[in-house]
């Protein structure tokens, strides 16, 4: 069984939030948005928040320190609106999600 992630061409999703938020802030509100706008979003599976290169979102890269997205957005040097995470329910798939 192949274990890379591959991405789902068109499940990508707007999010609005707060730029004080957390990963945890921002795998809740994701959900919340795919649930709403895709019958076959199954919520209630377990549901991970992943960087573009497949590693969990817990810490920013390089650092200890909790991920917070102006944070993460300090680091990368990009525009919240061109930040893209993605949501993975283990190693099958992700959906993009961008700020």
């Amino acid at each position: 069984m192949d274990k890379r992630l591959s991405r789902i061409r068109g499940a990508r999703l707007p999010l609005l939030i707060s730029k004080l938020a957390g990963a945890e802030d921002i795998l809740a509100a994701a959900l919340v948005k795919f649930k709403a706008h895709d019958r076959h979003f199954d919520s209630d599976e377990t549901w991970q928040l992943h960087y573009p290169d497949g590693a969990l979102v817990s810490q920013l890269p390089e650092t200890d320190c909790k991920f917070v997205l102006h944070k993460y957005r300090e680091q990368i040097l990009k525009d919240y609106q061109k930040i893209t995470l993605f949501l993975a329910p283990g190693i099958r798939f992700f959906a993009a999600l961008y700020m």
